[in-house]
């Protein structure tokens, strides 16, 4: 089969673009003809290898580069780029006549023109949220019911209008599903696939007291609630610690509040890891603290190292990868307290803490690589013959 891939760039290093390399490297080693499109790529180098047969094509269509133009000459450059847009993918479009084409829902206000390119071929267009409904409309940026919010409300329905016209919108989450099932009909779920899931998960050793966090250091990741929540039972657990594995634009904020709470050396900013798994597989437990979520793939990968898991209630992810009490904990969305409470008492149950932990591994195994491909490529197929039904 013949899949086109369409992405704003392919150029930061996310678990979004990770996830979407390890699928289409997964299509084209099992024999599809995979073509990456991006819009806005530019010259920067693709963030993560892709299987030899796979094509890259830029639009060269970098809607960025407008941003700070004066007003009219922004909406008349704003004019153009979208006429240049539609007529390069619909070109691109003609000239490999895929059968599929899937894209991320970001950027939304893009979705207008994926849909009259698709219309204008034929093409059967699939989109994909990795970020959740709450977090890619604009109304939730401004104060419910000011003069922004109302402006931002008629943006997002403009916007979100033209997804009655794709073919099949696939959410990460049940939770997520529901809300863009307000905006299309046809919404499935297929959760993130676990890239890699270890042989072996003792073969690093772990270390006594040590928990972990990994994420972007940015409000949505609530490290602060964390730090937080640790500060109210550090002193119960005096040999405990907590090891914060990523990087962004919060790092000073949080070394602040680590040095207000007292905590530095019981919390630690350890940047980015090479070898996260290795990471994973030395800690006790995982603790997930986020606003919210598009999926949270950690939490799977953490489990899958053999560890379990304390996330909050957070929209959306948690509960659909944790079973609360078996094989990872699951708190109030928000509740610092009740966060604390599990901490300490992951921190101090061992035996309970380790069979939670084999527990969880058993639960990544449903999220492996052929099981979540497997349902992709069902989808493919079934949208294959629905839109070509002389094929069939």
């Amino acid at each position: 089969m013949k899949i086109v891939y369409l992405l704003k760039s392919f150029a930061a290093k996310g678990g979004e673009e990770r996830v979407m390399a390890d699928k289409m490297n997964y299509l084209a080693e099992h024999g599809h003809e995979i073509t990456l499109i991006t819009s806005e790529q530019g010259q920067h180098e693709l963030v993560f290898p892709l299987h030899h047969s796979i094509n890259h094509v830029d639009l060269d269509t970098r809607f960025f580069t407008i941003t700070n133009l004066p007003l009219l000459k922004k909406l008349h450059s704003l004019h153009l780029m979208r006429k240049i847009y539609i007529r390069r993918l619909t070109a691109i479009l003609n000239e490999l006549c895929p059968d599929i084409m899937t894209s991320t829902i970001i950027p939304l206000k893009n979705i207008r023109l994926t849909t009259r390119a698709c219309k204008a071929t034929g093409i059967p267009l699939i989109l994909e949220s990795h970020l959740a409904f709450k977090a890619t409309i604009k109304q939730n940026d401004f104060s419910k019911k000011s003069a922004k919010w109302y402006l931002a409300k008629f943006y997002d329905i403009w916007n979100l209008r033209p997804l009655r016209h794709c073919s099949q919108l696939v959410a990460l989450t049940k939770g997520d599903a529901d809300n863009w099932r307000r905006y299309c009909k046809n919404v499935i779920v297929i959760p993130n696939p676990v890239t890699h899931i270890p042989d072996q998960i003792d073969d690093v050793e772990k270390i006594p007291s040590r928990i972990i966090a990994v994420g972007r250091l940015h409000a949505q990741k609530g490290f602060d609630l964390l730090i937080e929540a640790f500060s109210l039972i550090a002193s119960k657990i005096p040999n405990w610690y907590i090891d914060i594995y990523g990087q962004g634009i919060d790092r000073d904020l949080l070394r602040d509040l680590i040095d207000k709470k007292g905590l530095i050396g019981r919390v630690n900013l350890k940047g980015v890891s090479n070898s996260i798994y290795d990471e994973y597989k030395k800690s006790q437990f995982l603790v997930l603290s986020s606003r919210y979520e598009g999926f949270g793939l950690v939490l799977i990968e953490a489990m899958s190292c053999g560890i379990p898991c304390a996330a909050f209630r957070c929209e959306y992810g948690p509960e659909d990868i944790i079973s609360d009490g078996s094989d990872g904990l699951l708190i109030k969305d928000g509740d610092i307290k009740e966060l604390a409470r599990k901490i300490l008492w992951l921190a101090t149950h061992s035996q309970d803490c380790a069979k939670m932990g084999s527990e969880a591994r058993k639960k990544a195994l449903l999220f492996n690589m052929d099981a979540i491909m497997k349902r992709w490529i069902e989808l493919f197929n079934a949208q294959y013959y629905h839109h070509y039904p002389h094929n069939d």
